[in-house]
């Protein structure tokens, strides 16, 4: 029996080379959104939307599925949603104000992101 051999073109290697690519890509893409979506957080906000306006639309609306509470100062400000960071600031959406937080991340001694309906575990108090 004779074997045949067929030489790979660059066509072939190209062809193949961007199947695994594209592959990877998706699912890197999946990753991410499955896991920092646990968080409440979307790692592709601002790429389907400009400056991520739906994203900002459904959390003032109060369609987010997560609350934050914030510890500044050892007061909780609690009920916010985290729009996300702006520099060295934490921006939240106080839905009842109807207004945007900024809140300097030095000055954050702790934040919990938890869905809505689900009552945070108290942290134990730290000295």
């Amino acid at each position: 029996m004779e074997s045949t051999q067929k030489a790979l073109t660059m066509a072939d290697v190209a062809g193949w080379g961007s199947a695994v690519v594209t592959f990877g890509l998706i699912q890197g893409a999946l990753y991410l959104k499955a896991y920092w979506g646990h968080f409440g957080l979307d790692p592709f906000q601002f790429v389907s939307s400009m400056l991520g306006s739906g994203r900002a639309a459904t959390i003032s609306s109060g369609g987010g599925k997560h609350v934050t509470a914030v510890t500044v100062d050892g007061k909780v400000q609690g009920d916010l949603s985290l729009i996300g960071r702006l520099g060295d600031s934490y921006a939240l959406w106080d839905p009842a104000r109807k207004a945007a937080v900024l809140v300097p991340a030095g000055d954050v001694g702790r934040m919990e992101i938890v869905r809505k309906g689900v009552m945070p575990v108290p942290a134990a108090k730290y000295r």
